[in-house]
């Protein structure tokens, strides 16, 4: 797990009731980071779930910039939870 994770991250409702999250960086993250940005943002894991994470070499023409450094982002990282913890 990646103690120095960005906080760049985007989340929309999706159908379905659930949220789509999406976070682009320069190195794979995997399920613990996306746990720990989902919890930071509010979304605790073990109420509203995560499921169906991916993350990808961004080679499909998927731009993305980081704000700090202006690099080149090659990961792009999706996974959602619902949207109530009920």
């Amino acid at each position: 797990m990646n103690e120095n994770l960005p906080t760049i991250t985007k989340h929309e409702a999706g159908h379905g009731g659930d949220i789509h999250w999406s976070i682009c960086t320069d190195y794979p993250i995997d399920p613990l980071d996306a746990q720990k940005l989902q919890e930071k943002a509010g979304y605790h894991p073990a109420g509203y779930g995560l499921f169906d994470f991916r993350c990808t070499k961004s080679n499909s023409g998927i731009r993305c910039t980081k704000s700090n450094s202006g690099n080149e982002i090659v990961y792009v990282s999706t996974w959602k939870c619902y949207n109530s913890c009920d």
